[in-house]
């Protein structure tokens, strides 16, 4: 059982995933942007990309969510403050609705990290 992962690695693997996220909404920005420019006849594909990334992106979110329950059912259940701190991390990252939003998740997520040490 030498290969259990602490809470410090589940958060900086959270911390990886929400980082995913904020990228994917970078790249579709990013199309957008492009879209905006770009000749009649390769809108299509452009709009073909948007589709594909935001399926990505709801697979990232739902890896976020995963690991959330991973990391709950692998913290000391007598840390109070712990699991209030991941519980509130975790209903803004339900509630989170743009991209600025997941910056001040990822802060949270380094914050609770020094918290443990």
């Amino acid at each position: 059982m030498g290969d259990k992962k602490t809470a410090a690695d589940l958060l900086k693997e959270l911390y990886e995933h929400v980082d995913n996220i904020h990228d994917n909404y970078g790249t579709i920005q990013s199309i957008e942007r492009q879209k905006k420019t770009a000749d009649a006849s390769v809108v299509g594909s452009l709009d073909g990309q948007i589709q594909e990334i935001m399926r990505i992106l709801e697979n990232n979110k739902k890896k976020v969510l995963d690991h959330f329950e991973t990391i709950f059912s692998s913290i000391d259940p007598e840390d109070e403050k712990l699991k209030k701190d991941l519980e509130k991390l975790k209903q803004d990252f339900e509630n989170h609705s743009t991209d600025p939003d997941l910056l001040v998740i990822q802060k949270d997520i380094e914050q609770i990290k020094k918290d443990l040490k």
